[in-house]
């Protein structure tokens, strides 16, 4: 028998809210082969108002013991950028930003959300549980102008939030097999 994940992506944030906040996806939203993993994704968002993101410092938080993150990744590529350290479920550390400087002809990314890390992320224990996720933000600054402007918008700032299912399941063609040979059986008898 088969074990799988069952992964459910939440986003934390829909398009019609204003303001700073982080969207976590989670990919994909299938089940997963035990010893696979989920991509967990994190986007940031800010109010249409401003020019780009600038950068943040945050941590990604389970409530999971059995659960690992690897294979994490920092999509900006500024100046002390670091995709943080992966403590059993958690990462710790996560430092994502990117320059803007337009007198130097540096310009910043202005997409609305845009990723600014990813990470993959399994689990040793499937037993039946919702694993929960959570960032929690020290920094979260913009580029409020095209000229540079950086400003600070943790004041409102809506945490991320997300989640996987853990199922301990047989596969589809598991199943079908093991009907298949039980009718196979039961016809021999007869």
């Amino acid at each position: 028998m088969k074990l799988w994940i069952l992964a459910a992506g939440v986003l934390a944030v829909t398009g019609a809210a204003r303001g700073a906040s982080w969207d976590i996806g989670i990919y994909p939203n299938a089940l997963v082969n035990p010893g696979d993993f989920v991509t967990v994704s994190i986007y940031a968002s800010f109010d249409e108002s401003d020019y780009a993101f600038a950068g943040a410092d945050f941590d990604l938080v389970t409530d999971d013991s059995w659960g690992k993150f690897y294979d994490v990744q920092e999509h900006l590529g500024g100046p002390g950028s670091f995709a943080g350290s992966p403590v059993g479920g958690d990462v710790l550390g996560i430092v994502t930003g990117q320059e803007h400087s337009p007198d130097q002809g540096v310009f910043a990314d202005t997409k609305n959300p845009i990723l600014v890390w990813t990470g993959k992320f399994t689990t040793s224990d499937f037993s039946y549980r919702l694993i929960s996720f959570a960032t929690v933000t020290s920094v979260f600054d913009v580029y409020s102008d095209a000229q540079g402007t950086r400003e600070n918008r943790m004041d409102g700032l809506i945490e991320g939030l997300g989640g996987v299912l853990v199922c301990a399941c047989p596969s589809p063609g598991t199943g079908a097999i093991g009907v298949v040979a039980a009718g196979l059986a039961w016809r021999r008898r007869r």
